[in-house]
């Protein structure tokens, strides 16, 4: 069940009542006894208010409210830019290559790009010469004592032609190159040589389910990233947004706005806005109790 959010009628009853501008006590008009204010420039800044407070929450880690304003997890590829978001992105799900989808593991994204490496089949153009068995690296390739065993295919022309299928027998690690057997017969092209991935991390199992996200971009070992974004709405004179528990500092913002516009009461204004601003730093600790909103009055310095 959603938690309760302000009401946009008790929000608006209080802070007319704070500027003295309600006609009758306890309720509100579209006419203001101050011509100062209008009855809908009040509305739009208790709706600003709100969006504030809205903010204050989203930003806010681990906030017991945060929860309320998550949106649909979205499916994004790797390299992909997230979704637009405030604050800290909620549940974060990597999708398996069996469809299945659970919370990965926080990574580096160059672990993530060590292991994507290892787990891609490679290509590319690797040399080797005619009847020969040694196959040279191919730009972007590094061989490793864990290649030993792969199967590589080679397309060739000449007597051959086609493709040779080979097994690496031996890797040297200081001059990159791989001996294979059986040995190339012909000419070979060097534009279509390949094998798995190394494995050297523990394959697939090992590595899939670590996510990383840098720069908002979306890096992972799996088959997508379903993240969460945590969006604001702006409320509307029938609803308000914000939870039930910040209605103090919602009045409080309001009423400062309001008083440093009419711009004859900059010490109340300047007093509501300190309170509000006090009331933020308390959502964005994550706490679910405001103190009380006082009336202002001159002179007082408590």
């Amino acid at each position: 069940m959603a938690a309760p959010i302000v009401p946009f009628t008790t929000a608006k009853n209080q802070v007319m009542e704070y500027l003295n501008c309600a006609r009758t006590y306890g309720t509100f008009n579209a006419s203001p006894a101050e011509k100062r204010w209008t009855s809908a420039g009040i509305d739009d800044v208790i709706i600003n208010a709100d969006v504030e407070f809205q903010r204050a929450v989203c930003e806010t880690d681990k906030h017991p409210r945060r929860i309320e304003y998550y949106q649909a997890p979205v499916s994004v590829s790797f390299g992909a830019v997230l979704p637009s978001h405030i604050g800290p992105l909620g549940p974060v799900q990597v999708t398996y290559s069996n469809g299945e989808s659970w919370a990965g593991v926080r990574a580096t994204s160059e672990w993530i790009r060590i292991w994507k490496d290892d787990l891609t089949a490679r290509s590319g153009t690797g040399g080797m010469t005619a009847g020969g068995n040694t196959l040279a690296r191919a730009a972007g390739w590094l061989f490793t004592q864990s290649d030993i065993g792969k199967t590589i295919t080679v397309a060739t022309a000449g007597t051959s032609g086609g493709t040779l299928t080979a097994t690496i027998t031996a890797v040297d690690t200081v001059n990159q190159t791989a001996t294979v057997s059986p040995a190339a017969v012909g000419t070979v092209t060097g534009a279509a040589t390949a094998w798995a991935g190394n494995n050297e991390y523990g394959g697939l199992e090992a590595c899939e389910g670590h996510w990383d996200i840098v720069e908002e971009r979306a890096y992972f070992i799996g088959t997508a990233l379903l993240v969460t974004p945590c969006e604001i709405a702006r409320g509307t004179t029938s609803a308000l947004k914000a939870p039930l528990e910040y209605i103090n500092g919602i009045v409080g913002w309001a009423l400062g706005m309001l008083l440093a516009k009419d711009g004859d009461h900059m010490d109340a204004a300047s007093f509501y806005m300190q309170y509000a601003n006090m009331c933020l730093q308390l959502v964005r600790e994550g706490k679910m109790t405001l103190p009380p909103l006082m009336q202002f009055e001159p002179g007082r310095t408590d």
